[in-house]
């Protein structure tokens, strides 16, 4: 619930938040993967769920002081955006670990 005692209307954010995670993604140059970050099996409908899931329960919080909602939880999915590469880019390992 927002300050003013109101929901934010999570049909705007939803869209709005799944444009910028296509950008996120095609930032990352995962535009040609079926939209799943490779490695992971997950989606921008992935990142986008959780973040809208960990604000709607509380986990992600948001006061008028941190900036506008969309900005909280579109850095909030970015970051999971990043986490996720990091993880899956320590998970592999190229023939040059492999034989310095």
């Amino acid at each position: 619930m927002t300050e003013q005692g109101q929901y934010p209307d999570f049909k705007d954010l939803t869209k709005r938040l799944m444009a910028y995670g296509l950008r996120v993604f095609s930032e990352f140059s995962l535009r040609g993967n079926n939209g799943v970050l490779p490695g992971t099996g997950l989606s921008v409908e992935d990142f986008v769920g959780k973040v809208l899931l960990e604000y709607a329960t509380g986990k992600i919080k948001h006061h008028k002081s941190r900036g506008l909602l969309m900005t909280v939880l579109g850095t909030a999915m970015r970051n999971d955006i990043i986490d996720a590469l990091r993880k899956k880019s320590h998970g592999q390992r190229s023939i040059r670990d492999i034989n310095p």
